[in-house]
């Protein structure tokens, strides 16, 4: 019989387990940390047991990472969430992405660790300002609001004139929420302060060291809504090209005012023909538009960062478009009606 394998995170606010069998994750459970490690995590091995019909013999190995990880009795062996992250990366990665960096938003602190090209730690750094900008911070604030911690990114997102929080302690930024509250000043908005504040932090933090690569963020402030880095004024623009059609339409649907392309669905007859044309090449939409530039007698001026980048203009190059392909690109992209050359671009 196969045996399962159990990852045990033991955080500052929340205990969480992943169970895994044939290097795929069959379970997960997360418990409140509570004042008892130990007895938590013998809970949750007993309840995942339960669930799937198996006995502690059953699981080969159990490993233990977080803030807890030395004391959790039922673990086989620990690791540090540092290094915990870059080993999730490099099993977990999607193939289409080159991550350099994860951005860690935890219950009593933020981290920020960079890898190498074999995702590899190179260098971490965390919050160095009391509790402000992590999982904590939002709870905290979002008791003196009167909402849950599952609500405060979509309640922020209906702000309208977010406020400023400045104060880089959490027992600080308490009282200047207090305060506002005490003026009468909408909770949307003092949420969204919030995040903007949480999301300058974060990326001051950025700035302390190199970047390179795509960027993971987990921890559970990776699940709020409402912390987008593009609020915070500190990037002026977000793009998601070298993706396909769907994850645009996502990523629209996540940024929604703040889309990248609010032509999109004009633009969708001309992006399904590009994927019609590229079947015969075996290419992209972006290829084959590549392409049909070239063929217009211009020469495209293509940002690159990594290697298949390169390789896959190389391949738009030598892609020979027919004339009836081409007339049927240039009457379609005719009857959008959409003049996309800097249409949608705002000043810096």
């Amino acid at each position: 019989m196969e045996k399962y394998y159990l990852g045990l995170d033991g955080g500052s606010t929340y205990l969480k387990a992943a169970l895994m069998k044939d290097k795929k994750v069959v379970g997960t459970v997360v418990y409140p940390t509570g004042i008892d490690n130990n007895g938590v995590a013998k809970k949750i091995v007993a309840a995942l047991c339960k669930k799937y019909g198996i006995s502690r013999t059953d699981i080969g190995y159990i490993m233990a990472t977080g803030y807890s990880r030395k004391i959790l009795e039922v673990a086989d062996d620990d690791i540090s969430e540092i290094t915990a992250h870059a080993y999730g990366v490099r099993v977990t990665a999607p193939k289409d992405y080159r991550l350099g960096m994860v951005i860690d938003i935890g219950g009593q602190d933020s981290k920020i660790i960079y890898l190498d090209a074999n995702y590899n730690v190179k260098n971490f750094t965390m919050n160095d300002k009391c509790a402000a900008g992590t999982g904590k911070f939002m709870e905290v604030l979002a008791q003196i609001l009167e909402t849950t911690i599952d609500q405060v990114g979509a309640l922020s997102l209906e702000s309208t004139s977010p406020c400023d929080i400045n104060s880089t302690c959490v027992v600080f930024a308490q009282s200047e929420v207090i305060s506002l509250v005490a003026r009468k000043v909408d909770r949307r908005d003092i949420l969204a302060g919030m995040h903007l504040s949480m999301a300058k932090r974060i990326i001051k933090m950025m700035k302390k060291s190199e970047k390179g690569g795509d960027i993971l963020m987990t921890g559970g402030g990776a699940l709020n809504t409402g912390i987008s880095l593009a609020k915070s004024g500190q990037i002026k623009t977000i793009g998601v090209s070298n993706h396909n059609l769907m994850e645009i339409k996502r990523a629209n649907e996540i940024l929604a005012a703040e889309a990248y392309n609010p032509h999109l669905k004009e633009l969708t007859a001309l992006i399904d023909e590009l994927k019609i044309i590229g079947t015969r090449f075996d290419a992209s939409p972006a290829q084959v538009a590549t392409a049909w530039a070239i063929a217009k007698g211009t020469l495209p001026i293509i940002g690159v960062t990594k290697v298949r980048q390169v390789e896959e203009a190389a391949k738009a190059a030598q892609i020979e478009l027919t004339v009836d392909e081409i007339s049927r690109l240039e009457r379609l992209g005719d009857e959008t009606g959409v003049h996309t050359l800097r249409e949608w671009e705002k000043e810096m």
